[in-house]
């Protein structure tokens, strides 16, 4: 017992004490108090009463007479209290019932006095028998007895002449010592294999009482999830309560059935709640109960298993705002796709009004507001396009360092004197593939959502640096292994709530009221993804905000090269080449059309890549001019068609935003020539030129 109070084996000395109370016998109860002076293992399956405990179990230890007396339903009980080993107040305490005692003593007195004048008669004659042929072999043995106690073996040699019953008792003694040291050398292999099984698993075990009010038993990973040691909870049952969530804990006591039916109960499931661990941080634990039966089906005790499933928490949250913004992508994606024709209509007609009415200033000043504000349209379905991430970029090796240091003045400028702005830039830098002026667009937009942020004076830190995630960083980010730039940016304001934090990427969300559009954030979102990216939010009310935003680097090939838009200047707009305008639009394609007319070029037009490539059988055309999204054939399969049939015709695609949908006809180099709608006379009439140039 000593050992295993030292080992902490609370299981098996419960098991031990239990085995020992048997109904015909005075013995009420048994229990061990540790070197703590707390009950360590006891032998009632109820739990502990409340009439035993005390604040001091050593005070009566040593006595030769009863440590307490107790009055109970079953009579009178004395309760003897003895120390096992001196020195480390490790106590057995036994309750007798003394009453039943009495009550035996009473109804046998008489016949143990009528057969004690046998007895005594009888000893007399068997004494000298006895002393000599029974006592002095015993007397041996059991001092061999105290030597096998100590480690030594017994000398068999000195039990030659002792007569057979004392030769077969020791021949079963020695027997039975070798069973017993087999089956002791069997049980500390099997728990030493269950330690290495419980030491190394991630999991938490436990058994504990039926009430739920004491734990028998628990694996030392409970300490890794709740902060606390083994111990704590052997002495309050309950403790493990006191770390989870005020949030969770009435989820929890619903969970904890209040009456276990023995029939019906196989498992308790509780639904997942969180823990706060020493450091302050909280996991989310699943846990599940199951009632252990004895041979009756009566519960007997509950066994537990609870594990750590922050990390499918945390992947399930990601996933869900994943797929929340694609779906906002797609239907942002598409209104600004519809809404760039219609303002391509708009702002086309509008510039060949202003031509018409040079002449009349009133009515050309109508123009021009109209043509302001459709502009300011157009910078919003760009913003649109751009958290939809289908605006199409033109994609260059940068290192993220050189925009942020020519952007730096702005920066200070655009937050004011009152916030300081840092920058910690790593030197060698890994370049990444992206969009110039998309990431500046991105990095204002970020300083200036961290200025509302700040009340008063604050400071904006920005951050890059080089890093590799591997595939356990991975369950932290919705990324792929790999090498990746990290750009943060860091502010001392006001922070946000969780509600907050998980809309504000969303198109026009604003804590701004009337102040912001709800785009700025939004843009950041879709420039990171458009780019393989990923974005991250780290932020508490009264904390301050980080935004962590991963892109992977780009090792740029030696068969690159720089895509160089080509200048010219209005010298070189007009033309008499045929251009054939293919759109499915029919008021874009009059547009065009009538546009590249007014400027001298031939045009033709056709509503569908087929009747396009008819066109082309039977005419002379210098250039294509075709939108990328059509119905049948889109722009690119087109561009393939005639780069096969015909070769020598020179290939413009535009559009208001990329698909992938065909994916295997992309042109690269068409890709990043696309002439982005809504476009202005003067751009189309630019590019046309430069390409027809080129």
């Amino acid at each position: 017992i000593v050992q295993d109070v030292i080992d902490g084996k609370r299981l098996r000395i419960t098991n031990l004490l239990q085995s020992l109370i048997q109904e015909d016998t005075p013995l009420e109860y048994l229990y061990v108090t540790n070197t703590n002076n707390t009950i360590f293992a006891h032998s009632f399956t109820n739990g502990f009463p409340k009439y035993l405990l005390r604040d001091d179990y050593s005070a009566a230890n040593g006595s030769n007479g009863p440590s307490a007396k107790y009055a109970t339903e079953n009579g009178l009980v004395f309760q003897y209290s003895e120390p096992l080993i001196d020195g480390l107040d490790i106590t057995l305490h036994l309750g007798v019932n003394q009453s039943q005692i009495e009550s035996s003593l009473t109804q046998n007195s008489q016949v143990i006095l009528l057969m004690s004048s046998v007895i005594v008669i009888f000893s007399l004659l068997f004494g000298y028998y006895w002393n000599k042929q029974i006592t002095s072999p015993l007397n041996l043995l059991a001092r061999e007895i105290e030597k096998l106690g100590s480690g030594k073996a017994i000398n068999q040699s000195k039990f030659v002449n002792s007569p057979p019953e004392i030769k077969l008792l020791l021949q079963t003694l020695i027997s039975s010592t070798q069973k017993s040291e087999q089956m002791l050398v069997t049980l500390r292999e099997s728990e030493a294999k269950f330690s290495q099984l419980v030491d190394n698993i991630s999991l938490v075990f436990w058994l504990g009482s039926v009430d739920w009010q004491e734990v028998y038993y628990v694996s030392p990973a409970y300490k890794n999830f709740w902060g606390h040691s083994p111990e704590e909870l052997y002495a309050n049952g309950l403790s493990w309560m006191e770390n989870i969530h005020p949030d969770d804990k009435e989820q929890v006591y619903d969970d904890i059935p209040a009456d276990i039916d023995d029939s019906q109960t196989k498992i308790i499931t509780f639904r997942p709640y969180r823990v706060q661990k020493l450091n302050g941080d909280y996991i989310w634990v699943s846990a599940k109960a199951y009632p252990i039966r004895d041979d009756h089906g009566k519960v007997v005790r509950i066994a537990g298993i609870a594990q750590d499933i922050t990390q499918y928490v945390d992947l399930e949250d990601t996933l869900k705002r994943t797929q929340k913004m694609d779906a906002l992508g797609k239907l942002t994606g598409g209104i600004a796709h519809d809404f760039n024709n219609m303002l391509g209509v708009i702002l086309g007609y509008t510039e060949l009004l202003q031509l018409r009415l040079k002449d009349d200033p009133t009515l050309l000043n109508y123009v021009d507001e109209i043509n302001i504000a459709g502009q300011r349209s157009a910078n919003l379905t760009s913003k649109l396009l751009t958290f939809s991430r289908k605006r199409p970029t033109k994609l260059q090796s940068v290192n993220l360092n050189e925009p942020i240091k020519d952007r730096a003045e702005m920066l200070e400028k655009t937050v004011t004197a009152r916030i300081k702005v840092k920058y910690h830039l790593a030197e060698d830098l890994w370049h990444v593939s992206v969009d110039r002026g998309d990431f500046e667009d991105a990095l204002v937009n970020m300083a200036i959502n961290a200025m509302h942020a700040i009340e008063g004076s604050g400071e904006i830190t920005i951050t890059t640096s080089n890093t590799v995630l591997r595939e356990n960083d991975l369950h932290m980010f919705n990324l792929t292994p790999g090498n990746y730039v990290e750009f943060t940016i860091t502010d001392t304001g006001h922070g946000m709530t969780p509600d907050i934090r998980e809309r504000i990427f969303e198109p026009f969300f604003s804590t701004k009221e009337e102040k912001g559009t709800g785009l700025g954030l939004a843009q950041v979102y879709g420039f990171v993804t458009q780019n393989e990216g990923e974005i991250y939010v780290y932020s508490e009310p009264g904390h301050g905000t980080r935004f962590v935003i991963h892109l992977p680097q780009h090792i740029k090939m030696d068969n690159e090269r720089a895509l160089v838009d080509v200048v010219t200047t209005g010298e070189h707009f007009k033309g008499n080449e045929t251009i054939l305008v293919v759109d499915d639009e029919p008021s874009l394609l009059d547009l065009t059309a009538t546009i590249l007319e007014t400027h001298g070029y031939k045009a033709l037009k056709a509503e569908r890549g087929a009747a396009a490539l008819e066109i082309l059988k039977s005419g002379t055309v210098d250039l294509v001019l075709s939108d990328v999204i059509m119905p049948e054939m889109d722009g690119y399969q087109l561009a393939r068609e005639i780069r096969t049939h015909f070769p020598d015709i020179k290939i413009q695609l535009t559009s208001g935003f990329t698909d992938h949908y065909h994916s295997d006809y992309v042109n690269t180099q068409l890709h990043q020539k696309l002439l982005v709608k809504p476009f202005t006379s003067i751009n189309l009439l630019r590019v046309i030129r430069a390409e027809l140039d080129s």
